[in-house]
């Protein structure tokens, strides 16, 4: 199985259960930021990678939920 056997409905699906979880590491990172921790903090490093892998697993299952002919780019 690789990602071209990931239907539509499937990649709908993975995007609407990790959207949110993108949204909440968000909040995290912009609360730490509030807090002033400094930029090479360890757990504000891993929050930053966790975000970073978080927005491009989402903006991949957007582009892929994506109905054919509508301007998406294509699956490679």
């Amino acid at each position: 199985m690789d990602i071209d056997d990931i239907t539509t409905e499937q990649a709908r699906k993975l995007y609407d259960a990790y959207h949110p979880v993108l949204g909440h590491l968000s909040r995290v990172r912009q609360r730490l930021d509030q807090l002033g921790f400094p930029l090479d903090d360890a757990f504000l490093k891993a929050v930053s990678r966790a975000q970073d892998a978080m927005r491009d697993l989402t903006v991949e299952l957007n582009y892929m939920a994506c109905p054919a002919g509508t301007g998406c780019r294509r699956r490679q």
